[in-house]
């Protein structure tokens, strides 16, 4: 995978399978839980919505493994499938995807995999995959620029100055931090220019944070501030 096609990619699965062994299971956690997030509006039992948000409080730490197990089976309960011994392409399977504990599978393939499928077919647009060209819809392509947010940085990585956090009082810091507490990104142009006011001359970085593009929990622009991985 070079950065070219990195760049301009539209198979999700693709780069999926590139950052196996990149990534951490934390940043695979978010994109399931930003796939789901995706698809929210379909997932209508309370269930599997809780399952999400656990999976996502999960990934940073703030939910036990045994929580995570209950929350996984209570949404693999809504499909009706509760031993999760059939993957179908449905929001609800997506939910229960995303609170998966199972190290030895990509889970989070087939959680983007169901997530997709199940928004195109609430739209009634075409299937995620139509036959074996592989042509996906827009959903999937949406699911690769979510993926782009979240590790752009392997290509080119990020040093944050540690000056840039601490002048000003901190408010880049605090900008940041809120930011990724509340899920409020539509504050990262303003977390930008606090960077700016910093001395932050790192033209990526400021310049995903003033992008027009979506962001998720795991943006790889607000881990580097905040020294997550």
């Amino acid at each position: 995978m070079t950065e070219a096609k990195w760049r301009d990619c539209v198979e999700a699965s693709e780069m999926l399978a590139y950052l196996r062994g990149r990534a951490s299971e934390r940043k695979f956690r978010l994109f399931a839980v930003g796939c789901c997030r995706r698809i929210w509006e379909l997932l209508k039992d309370p269930r599997s919505r809780a399952a999400v948000e656990l999976a996502e409080r999960f990934a940073d730490g703030g939910a036990p493994a045994e929580e995570l197990a209950k929350a996984h089976l209570a949404a693999h309960e809504v499909t009706g499938d509760p031993f999760g011994e059939v993957r179908k392409a449905s929001a609800e399977h997506a939910a229960a995807l995303a609170a998966d504990n199972d190290e030895t599978g990509p889970w989070y393939r087939w959680c983007a995999g169901n997530a997709a499928v199940a928004l195109a077919r609430a739209r009634r647009t075409p299937h995620a995959l139509r036959g074996a060209s592989g042509q996906h819809t827009g959903e999937m392509a949406a699911q690769c620029r979510l993926l782009r947010d979240l590790f752009d940085d392997l290509f080119r990585p990020v040093k944050v100055e540690a000056n840039w956090l601490a002048r000003n009082d901190g408010a880049a810091r605090h900008l940041a931090q809120m930011a990724y507490d509340d899920r409020d990104f539509s504050q990262l142009p303003i977390l930008a220019d606090a960077l700016e006011d910093a001395g932050c001359d790192n033209a990526e970085l400021l310049a995903h944070l003033r992008g027009p593009g979506e962001h998720a929990r795991g943006c790889w622009a607000l881990d580097a501030l905040l020294g997550k991985k």
